[in-house]
């Protein structure tokens, strides 16, 4: 992945404590037709963004994340989703996740799962091709497009790499926007 800072990390020897709202995992090597199609044109082929509920529910042992899935976004914990994952995941740390910043990504995050905005499966098949453009509102979307919009919401403002107007594939996040990318090993979560 040319111009990406990776750094291999054992997940049990600090890739815990790097999970963090306003984190994402990055998937690549799912091995079948759709995340191929995608990875073709992109490092990875999947975007699930992290939000730590610690505060809220008193949990510290178990990072939580929202997953792009049909009925809309969902939440659900890495350790359930990703355990048995045969491809390679990696962590996105995005520069700038001040408490603040925390907050608000935790609730745009949300928001977007208690609206139950539906994923955009055309959309995807043609960004797996082409660049879609970003629809914006409440329109379906998918995984790199909520996760995106979910750091915009936020208050974080993307690179000068970006493109404007165009709904990123899950490769364009640690493209355009700073931060440091992890490669993650299993088991995850033990």
């Amino acid at each position: 992945m040319p111009g990406l800072d990776v750094i291999s990390t054992p997940y049990l020897q600090g890739g815990r404590e790097l999970c963090q709202t306003g984190c994402a995992l990055l998937l690549r090597g799912q091995g079948n037709v759709l995340s191929d199609a995608i990875e073709f044109w992109s490092s990875f082929s999947h975007c699930a963004p992290i939000v730590r509920f610690d505060d809220v529910l008193g949990r510290d042992d178990t990072p939580s994340l929202i997953e792009a899935l049909a009925g809309g976004p969902t939440p659900g914990y890495v350790g359930e989703a990703y355990n048995a994952y045969e491809g390679e995941v990696y962590l996105f740390v995005p520069d700038g996740l001040t408490p603040e910043v925390q907050r608000r990504f935790r609730v745009a995050a949300f928001n977007r799962c208690l609206k139950r905005i539906k994923y955009d499966l055309a959309g995807l098949v043609e960004n797996a091709v082409t660049h879609t453009e970003e629809k914006g509102g409440d329109a379906p979307e998918f995984c790199s497009v909520y996760y995106d919009l979910d750091l915009k919401d936020s208050g974080l403002v993307r690179l000068p790499s970006h493109q404007d107007k165009v709904a990123p594939r899950p490769g364009d996040i640690p493209v355009w926007w700073g931060g440091q990318l992890y490669k993650l090993l299993q088991p995850f979560l033990a």
